[in-house]
């Protein structure tokens, strides 16, 4: 009974998981296929277009992240907030596309690894401002051993 009872948490994850990512790869697969429709040109000079605005992005982040290395970034579900953990054992939130600091996270008093926001975080309430829920929408890790 056991054996049947762990058979189906692992079913219900693999359903999970398939309902979640495949109508996403599904989409990403379409317009890698209308890409492909495009003139070679065309698609070159997108792509170097947005080369030139990530390395723009990545040059002026840099300069004003943290005084200490970063160690991981990532972006919010909706894509407008990123958030950053360090080495100085500070996570800050930053906006997109402005990169001004929206909260800087106290918690860790050494190197923080890795921050993640919940899968849903920021599609389904808000993370900071007047209507911030008081909800756990991020987790971070370090050698310290809090979370």
């Amino acid at each position: 009974m056991f054996i049947f009872f762990i058979f189906l948490i692992a079913l219900f994850h693999f359903y999970i998981f398939a309902a979640y990512s495949l109508p996403r790869a599904k989409a990403r697969l379409d317009k890698a296929r209308q890409d492909l429709l495009l003139p070679a040109a065309t698609r070159t000079a997108k792509r170097q277009e947005l080369l030139k605005k990530l390395q723009a992005l990545s040059i002026y982040c840099s300069q004003i992240g943290d005084n200490r290395p970063i160690s991981f970034c990532q972006f919010s579900p909706n894509s407008k907030i990123l958030v950053t953990a360090s080495w100085s054992g500070l996570c800050k939130l930053w906006s997109v596309p402005d990169c001004t600091l929206l909260r800087t996270l106290h918690g860790h008093n050494c190197n923080v690894g890795c921050i993640v926001f919940h899968p849903k975080a920021t599609i389904t309430e808000d993370v900071v401002g007047d209507n911030a829920v008081p909800t756990c929408v991020l987790a971070s890790c370090a050698a310290d051993g809090m979370q």
